[in-house]
């Protein structure tokens, strides 16, 4: 059992507080260490002393958590300090009418009686400044990461705006200013720790450095965040071992920490950990609002431990502010309000029980009601409004700039990518299997053709078969995985690391080894089993046009999985698109009687312009044996194109259509990811801008 009282000897920690003053960009350490009998962090001049009283440590997880506190961390301090003000920010949403009778729900839609538009926020303002932590806390649905959210510029407010050092940034420069990590982290599982802020540092730190200095500056890093020995760990995954989830949570925050940003946001650093592990992830975001960072941070239910190691703290609840100001006057002023905190109990766990209204807590809505309005009438609400940092369009901002040309973020992004490919043995087996697999299925059932009359079918067959398991395989191939890779896209492009163009383009350079191939494995087995056509320059024009029907189709795949909004919508339009392009492939139906609505659909067709190519190549010159007793229907191979209406076919027009379908499927899918990216940023920045014109003028 740990119990945390105030005015004890047995263990003392004392912080500092942040000097707004201190303008010196001289390099300083800030260090953070803990002993059986004391742990404190020395500063210059102010200090707030609270006294942590830990008895009965006798289990084994308060052991692992007190050997674990006695680790020294070391930050430097902060050479930008920046502060953080949201005034007056509120929030809605369109949302269906489940229950018109919500109290959140603030007007009904003047389009369609059956939608409301549903309020998150209301008028939540703070400011936060240089060495403070801030702790946002509340029950489930209280609008904690919707605020962090906003903060985080990820969406725009309906009303209220978010500045920094007064000034209300561009939605791209403040991304770049300011750091965030998210409730999930989005790492590739086949990278180690150190490739993975390798990577990052060569894409986020100026590019005057040197090699060795970002390595120093990596080094330096995980030594800060204790992650030395886990260094040469994978990040791993669901498929892959690698380190625990605190250690992943530590490496996505010293991710941010490579560009040393002036504020950090972290929606629920501690969520899903163990409470040990917990404590060492807010002991460390501690350390880094003491060097002279602006930290905020949501938090469910924080243990008391964690508690006492808040600067201020901001309680919600529906979307309303309860409570805003410094933590260790918070229970004094809900003393105040008739709800003291009991003897030995966890603060966090007392106020958010305040704010819930059930049978359990023993707590009625009428209370909580009383509670939020207390709050916006209170002496502490007015204290946080004078707090707000007017907005000042001449104060120097701290902020980076897309470092890197356009050349190094594909190369760089190419590399990550082809290292994954490589190192995920389970996906790699899986591909050669499934094409050694078809290529040895195939070649048994087609086994040995001869040149009779009755092996032209099976001839037709096997290359109509094998163009469309082709098209198949590679487009549910691309569909089940290109998803996974966007979210690690998605979450960079948030923080403006590279630019989308780079990310495309390293996608199909890093797929383009296994194109090849692959391909050219498949064909290789699949000729000389089935015995088809045995000139040597047969041969190789259909290897040539294996390799490029798995090119287009891998670019069809990734057109089919940018365009659809979720990786659940790929898997359900890949086979729609594909199926379409069967049917029309040309060995189903007669493109010279198909419906005039209809034929134009096979020119744009791969599977048709494959099949017509490997059709042409296979039986252009063939001869063809007759036995004396049947009727010789086909003498030739040309024959044989006659009858299918390929007679006049030419293989270089195929490859010619082949190869602009290629690139129209990449310049469409590149097109969309862009076009989503623009429109995700247009729409934030358009929203902003109307909601700091909504912004009452006494929030500026």
């Amino acid at each position: 059992q740990i119990s945390i009282t105030k005015h004890t000897t047995t263990t003392r920690t004392t912080t500092k507080a942040y000097n707004n003053n201190n303008n010196s960009n001289k390099s300083r350490q800030v260090s953070m260490s803990v002993s059986n009998s004391s742990r404190s962090m020395s500063g210059d001049e102010g200090s707030v002393a609270v006294e942590v009283e830990m008895r009965g440590l006798q289990t084994q997880s308060s052991a692992v958590m007190l050997a674990r506190a006695m680790t020294e961390l070391t930050f430097s301090e902060c050479n930008n300090p920046a502060s953080l003000s949201f005034p007056l920010v509120n929030f809605e949403v369109t949302t269906d009418a489940k229950d018109p009778e919500d109290q959140r729900c603030v007007a009904r839609m003047p389009c369609c009686g059956h939608r409301l538009r549903k309020q998150i926020l209301f008028d939540v303002s703070a400011t936060v400044l240089p060495g403070e932590l801030l702790a946002i806390i509340g029950p489930s649905g209280a609008g904690k990461t919707t605020l962090l959210n906003i903060l985080a510029r990820r969406t725009a407010p309906s009303v209220g705006k978010v500045l920094i050092n007064g000034q209300d940034l561009p939605v791209a420069t403040f991304r770049r200013t300011v750091g965030y990590v998210p409730q999930t982290d989005a790492l590739v599982p086949s990278m180690t720790v150190r490739e993975t802020l390798n990577f990052y540092a060569a894409l986020k730190l100026p590019r005057s450095l040197s090699a060795r200095e970002r390595s120093a500056r990596v080094n330096e890093l995980l030594e800060e965040f204790g992650l030395t020995h886990a260094a040469g760990t994978y990040i791993g995954g669901p498929t892959m071992p690698g380190i625990s989830g605190g250690q992943r949570r530590r490496v996505s925050i010293a991710i941010e920490m490579l560009s040393e940003p002036s504020c950090l946001l972290l929606d629920e650093p501690t969520s899903g950990l163990d409470a040990a592990t917990a404590m060492t992830i807010m002991h460390t975001i501690l350390g880094l609002a003491r060097t002279g960072r602006t930290v905020i941070c949501t938090i469910h239910q924080p243990r008391s431990s964690i508690w006492h190691l808040f600067d201020r703290f901001m309680l919600l609840c529906d979307g309303r502010v309860v409570y805003c100001g410094a933590a260790k006057q918070a229970l004094g002023y809900f003393e105040q309000q008739g709800f003291p905190c009991p003897t030995f109990s966890n603060p966090a766990d007392h106020f958010i029980d305040m704010v819930t209204a059930s049978p359990t807590t023993g707590q009625s809505e009428e209370n909580v009601e009383l509670l939020k309005d207390a709050y916006s009438g209170s002496p502490m609400h007015s204290a946080e409004l004078e707090r707000l940092v007017p907005e000042d369009r001449d104060s120097p901002l701290p902020h980076r700039s897309m470092v890197t040309s356009g050349l190094f973020q594909t190369l760089l992004l190419t590399k990550r990518s082809f290292l994954d490919i490589v190192r995920n043995p389970l996906a790699l087996k899986v591909k050669l299997i499934q094409t050694i697999f078809t290529a040895l299925l195939l070649g048994l059932v087609f086994l040995r053709l001869n040149f009779s009359q009755e092996a032209v079918q099976s001839r037709v067959g096997v290359l109509s078969f094998f163009v469309i398991s082709a098209v198949f395989q590679t487009v549910f191939g691309v569909a089940s995985t290109f998803p996974i890779e966007k979210q690690y896209f998605d979450r960079d492009r948030e923080a403006q690391v590279y630019s989308v163009l780079a990310f495309y383009i390293s996608k199909v350079l890093a797929d383009l080894p296994f194109e090849f191939i692959l391909p050219i494995l498949q064909g290789t087995i699949l000729y000389w089993m089935a015995n088809l056509n045995p000139s040597a320059e047969r041969f190789f024009i259909f290897l040539a046009i294996i390799v490029l029907l798995y090119n287009v189709t891998q670019s069809l795949g990734l057109f089919v999985s940018a365009i659809a909004p979720t990786a659940q919508a790929a898997m359900v339009l890949a086979p729609l698109v594909c199926v379409v392009f069967v049917l029309f492939g040309g060995f189903f139906a007669n493109q010279g009687e198909l419906p005039v609505v209809f034929r134009w659909i096979p020119w744009i067709s791969l599977v048709n312009h494959s099949f017509r190519a490997m059709m042409t190549n296979e039986f252009t010159g063939l001869q063809l044996t007759c036995e004396p007793d049947e009727q010789c229907v086909y003498p030739t191979g040309d024959d044989v194109l006659d009858f299918y209406g390929f007679g006049d076919n030419h293989i270089w027009l195929n490859v010619v259509v082949l190869f602009s379908l290629y690139l129209t499927f990449h310049l469409i899918a590149f097109g969309t990811l862009f076009l989503k990216d623009w429109l995700a940023m247009f729409k934030i920045s358009r929203k902003a801008a109307r909601a700091s014109l909504r912004t009452p003028s006494t929030a500026n």
